[in-house]
């Protein structure tokens, strides 16, 4: 399971840029492209399996899906805001937590 802050800050930009899709999101999320679209891919289909994400355009010709907050995504976007809320992240944040927590390890 994800920390919160990390949900929060993949739904912020989601919010943020939506319709949103997986390119879209792993160009906001990191700087290696090739682990950012794996991070990216495996944060969206997450969100979509629990409903928080809902799939809102496919490209015929491209394949390439576009998603949006659900509703359900929506409140739990504003309760994460409200609670832990109030700062803004760095685009490279949550890889940088990541690598700290695995180094104490």
């Amino acid at each position: 399971m994800p920390d919160v802050l990390d949900v929060l800050k993949v739904l912020r930009l989601i919010r943020e840029n939506q319709p949103i899709h997986t390119y879209g999101l792993a160009v906001f999320l990191g700087k290696k492209p090739v682990y950012a679209t794996t991070s990216a891919f495996r944060w969206i289909h997450y969100l979509e399996e629990l409903g928080v994400l809902k799939l809102v355009r496919v490209d015929e010709r491209s394949g390439r899906k576009e998603y949006m907050l659900s509703e359900k995504g929506e409140r739990l976007y504003s309760v994460l805001e409200e609670v832990w809320g109030g700062r803004p992240f760095k685009v490279s944040e949550i890889y940088e937590i990541r690598r700290r927590n695995v180094q104490k390890k």
